[in-house]
């Protein structure tokens, strides 16, 4: 199923020849949501969506509201299906870029929570998907970069890779073939700290949180790092100096099976205890401001037992 087809959206001019008389027939009889001027969705359908399938439900509508702007930086990312987190200021916004040289309106001439980047974007940094124009995700990768920082990117990048199957070497040749510029080397740069098996979005952000605090008792991060356990292996969100195991717990991580679930990993953690390693354990809503202090923290105590121990 595409993603257009996903939302069962409705052209508005398909009611009738008069825009205005239609836009009243729609959210008055027919009870629809305008998700652009020109295309709604059922209140039912949009109300039984999660948030971040309104905001592609949005962003599917803007696509069929456009005769030639291609989806681009979180919008490209929503269109194909791609995990992101972004910053909560812009959750609304849809991500707009004029093929060719194109330039945009004035901004006082946009629709609402439309932003349009004013860049060149040449036919091979685009293509269409379902019948939507996305950027391609090495372009969607650079933007995302410009627009909102290297952590924004680095997230987008890494589920890129992971759910499209996409090697570090392979994508690392597609930002290549962007061309020669500041922002081309930044992603370039950015790519060495990326993995292509990472599958949270919270395990990339915890790891360059804990990356640019630069705390001088970490030595290593790794991700998805191997454990042995007693009758099979399992792989923890990041080990730090080979002996700190931070795992992070999604929301709905013990909806289904809690008890079972719950059980499980209380025994896979007693087992590593016993191996001598040790654990911190935090919630995926507070890695962003938590998970710097919970390591160091933890870092810091054990230094003392250490030093208390001589």
């Amino acid at each position: 199923m595409t993603t257009l087809d996903r939302f069962n959206l409705i052209k508005i001019r398909s009611l009738g020849r008069n825009l205005a008389d239609n836009r009243k027939r729609a959210t008055q009889d027919l009870g629809l949501i305008l998700l652009t001027p020109t295309v709604g969705i059922s209140k039912e359908d949009y109300m039984a969506l999660e948030q971040w399938d309104r905001y592609t439900a949005r962003v599917a509508a803007v696509a069929l509201s456009t005769r030639k702007a291609v989806l681009s930086g979180f919008a490209a990312a929503a269109a194909l299906g791609i995990r992101y987190l972004r910053p909560p200021h812009t959750q609304n916004i849809v991500e707009l870029t004029l093929p060719g040289e194109i330039s945009p309106s004035a901004k006082n001439n946009w629709a609402p929570k439309i932003r349009y980047l004013y860049n060149t974007l040449p036919s091979t940094h685009y293509f269409d998907q379902d019948n939507l124009r996305v950027t391609s995700i090495e372009r969607t990768y650079l933007d995302i970069l410009r627009l909102y920082g290297a952590r924004y990117a680095l997230v987008f990048i890494e589920g890129a890779m992971n759910q499209l199957k996409i090697s570090k070497t392979q994508m690392t040749s597609l930002v290549r073939s962007l061309g020669d510029s500041p922002y081309v080397r930044k992603a370039l740069a950015l790519l060495q700290l990326a993995y292509d098996n990472i599958q949270s979005v919270y395990e990339t952000l915890a790891r360059f949180k804990l990356i640019t605090a630069k705390i001088s008792a970490v030595t290593s991060i790794v991700p998805q790092a191997r454990m042995r356990g007693q009758h099979s292996h399992y792989y923890t969100d990041l080990l730090i100096n080979d002996w700190l195991i931070v795992e992070i717990d999604g929301e709905c991580k013990y909806e289904t099976n809690t008890l079972p679930v719950l059980l499980q990993e209380r025994a896979r953690e007693r087992e590593l205890l016993r191996q001598g390693y040790g654990i911190v354990r935090i919630r995926a809503v507070d890695v962003d401001k938590q998970i710097v202090a919970e390591v160091s923290h933890y870092l810091d105590n054990a230094k003392r037992v250490q030093q208390l121990a001589a």
